[in-house]
């Protein structure tokens, strides 16, 4: 093979590479995290998003610059398969650091995501959910077999 036909078939195979790694980027990037916009409830006004990040291993709720809560006693975010902060299974992520502006919650090591469908800012001393949130698709998928952690409300 000619040393020009040779350097038409690297820049041929480096092409055809470059585009795909392009492509294979650009699916990586378009998939999505779970994530939503709060709507008030019980009487009260909570607005703004929140999306769930990975920082490192750890997997956590993250608040937008957007988020505003109304104001209520004992303020807590809340994983939830209901609409509710106390169901079964529910999981207390911490005590609603201010009312306004992004802020950021772990979630618990070994966390099963896909049993939750709902995000709430829920008042534990009047047992009533503040807001909520749908996750996009209905439910958080985990596809790295964590079990589930089964210390419902355990803040």
């Amino acid at each position: 093979m000619s040393s020009r036909r040779a350097s038409l078939a690297f820049v041929a195979v480096f092409c055809f590479t470059t585009a795909l790694s392009a492509q294979q980027a650009g699916a990586a990037a378009m998939t999505m995290e779970p994530h939503g916009t709060f709507v008030g409830a019980n009487k009260h006004t909570v607005s703004g998003s929140y999306h769930l990040a990975t920082a490192g291993q750890q997997k956590v709720v993250e608040l937008g610059d957007d988020f505003a809560l109304d104001g209520a006693p004992d303020p807590y975010v809340v994983l939830s398969p209901t609409e509710k902060g106390d169901a079964q299974g529910a999981i207390n992520l911490g005590r609603l650091k201010k009312p306004k502006g992004a802020q950021s919650y772990a979630v618990p090591a070994g966390t099963n995501l896909g049993g939750f469908t709902h995000v709430l800012i829920y008042c534990k001393k009047y047992n009533a959910t503040l807001g909520q949130s749908e996750l996009a698709g209905g439910s958080m998928k985990h596809s790295d077999g964590m079990m589930a952690h089964d210390s419902a409300m355990s803040h």
